[in-house]
């Protein structure tokens, strides 16, 4: 009977490991750009308008569980500028703060 609770109680760790190696956490990002109000999408999901947070899952050894592209469209009132574009690769260590520069193009009345 005690060889069955303690191999019971391995497995039960086992599983429980495996599941935070899959699940890991999150990692906190600072989107920010000059000037602000940039659009901020990752992986086709939108975050918000610079300054804002976002998150990257992270694994136990604290590198990216997947891979990321960040795309920063320009802050209305800057024309004839580029979207920006960033791509993260898994297992990468995730930045604490990404910032996106566009240069200030005001719209003539």
């Amino acid at each position: 009977m005690t060889r069955s609770i303690r191999a019971s109680t391995r497995r039960a760790v086992g599983a429980a490991a495996a599941l935070l190696f899959l699940v890991g956490c999150a990692h906190e990002v600072d989107f920010e750009s000059d000037p602000p109000g940039a659009r901020i999408v990752v992986n086709n999901n939108y975050i918000g308008q610079t300054p804002c947070k976002g998150e990257f899952r992270v694994n136990t050894e604290s590198t990216l569980n997947e891979s990321y592209e960040i795309l920063a469209y320009p802050p209305p009132g800057v024309i004839d500028v580029p979207a920006q574009y960033r791509y993260l690769a898994r297992w990468d260590e995730p930045p604490r703060k990404m910032f996106f520069y566009f240069e200030p193009r005001q719209i003539e009345p």
